[in-house]
């Protein structure tokens, strides 16, 4: 599975409080127990993800991992997770930096392919309103993973991963000592 992502942190690899905290603010009209089905939905997700082996290589904006979504504990928690989750042998993660000349301007998307070579890979994108669309034209699947191919040129490669963890870990420690001072803990 191949991901983009712009503005958000991507779901299968949320926490439940990240996940809460985006779902609140991408639909503010949500009840409360609405919001617990959903991370609750992508939290099952993310376990029949891990439970399937399925490779997974994330190209995330460094503008989502800027972007406080929710309070500074959350945003804290959730670089830390996605910290750990570099380790993992099936996961690769790169970041798209802000100062880099863009060559891909693109809409976040999805691109699923399957073991089995008779299985055609399927691209998935949101729109407005959380709309889904997939599809399996020839053409529009060449045209993301041509976008997928110029943003893994762009983005900072695997060996550089590791310490864009380390600074990770670093922003995360950071947002932890101005949470602390926001909520008068010091």
């Amino acid at each position: 599975m191949r991901l983009y992502s712009v503005q958000a942190v991507p779901a299968l690899v949320q926490t439940s409080g990240y996940a809460a905290a985006a779902s609140r603010a991408a639909r503010p009209d949500v009840a409360d127990h609405q919001v617990r089905t959903l991370v609750s939905v992508q939290s099952r997700r993310q376990a029949l993800s891990r439970e399937s082996g399925c490779r997974l290589h994330l190209i995330i904006d460094e503008g989502a991992l800027l972007r406080c979504v929710g309070d500074p504990e959350t945003m804290a928690g959730q670089l830390e997770h996605l910290h750990g989750m570099t380790a993992h042998p099936m996961m690769s993660v790169q970041v798209i930096q802000l100062a880099s000349a863009t060559q891909a301007l693109c809409s976040p998307f999805t691109i699923l392919s399957f073991a089995d070579p008779a299985d055609p890979d399927v691209a998935c994108s949101g729109s407005p309103g959380s709309m889904v669309n997939l599809t399996r034209r020839d053409a529009d699947l060449r045209s993301v993973t041509a976008a997928f191919a110029k943003l893994k040129e762009q983005g900072i490669d695997s060996q550089r991963r590791r310490r864009i963890g380390f600074w990770v870990f670093l922003v995360s420690n950071v947002l932890w000592v101005v949470w602390g001072v926001h909520a008068h803990a010091y």
